[in-house]
Parts: structure tokens; C-alpha cells; sequence
């Protein structure tokens, strides 16, 4: 098996022009217009994308940042975002 990394700031569009990735990750970081990139531009076919953030719930308060809900998920984002009926491609959420 032959594995290549790369190291690229996602947020910078100039940067991922030409990139095709078979797996993107993240963690506790939520920037919703990057991940509809990802999923649309970036992520080959039959690629792996995994998400590690912070998720918004019904009657929590939280004792540690992210404090604004905008920082947050909410509860199925992603899968709504990877399954809209605005992508052309098919994706399979295997957890949300």
C-alpha cells in the first residue's frame, strides 16, 4: 500500500485547486463552507471523510468553549450536508 500525505490549508481555495483527496480529516474545527468544498470539489469518489467537532444539544449548558452555537453542529448537520438533495454525488454516513 502506497500512502502519500499532504499537510494543506483547506480554508485557502488556491491552495486545493488541483487537490483530490482519498481521505480528509478534521478535528475541533467547524467551518460549514469548507466542508460543503470538501464534500463537493475536494473528496474523490469512494473517498473518507472524518469530522471530529463540537455538536450543539437540547438543554446543555456548556462549561467549556465553543460557547456560540454557530461554533457547534447541530445534531445531524453533517448528515443532512453529505445527503442534500443539492449534491451530485452519493455518500453513505456511517455516524453523525
Amino acid at each position: 500500500i502506497e500512502v502519500t500525505t499532504l499537510v494543506r490549508d483547506l480554508t485557502d481555495r488556491s491552495s486545493t485547486l488541483d487537490l483530490h483527496a482519498d481521505l480528509v480529516t478534521g478535528c475541533r474545527f467547524l467551518h460549514r463552507e469548507l466542508i460543503e468544498d470538501i464534500r463537493d470539489r475536494i473528496l474523490s469518489i469512494d473517498g473518507i471523510f472524518i469530522w471530529n467537532t463540537f455538536v450543539e444539544f437540547e438543554n446543555t449548558v456548556n462549561l467549556a468553549p465553543p460557547y456560540r452555537i454557530k461554533r457547534k453542529l447541530a445534531p445531524n448537520e453533517l448528515n443532512n450536508t453529505f445527503t442534500a438533495q443539492t449534491t451530485t454525488r452519493q455518500f453513505t454516513v456511517l455516524h453523525d
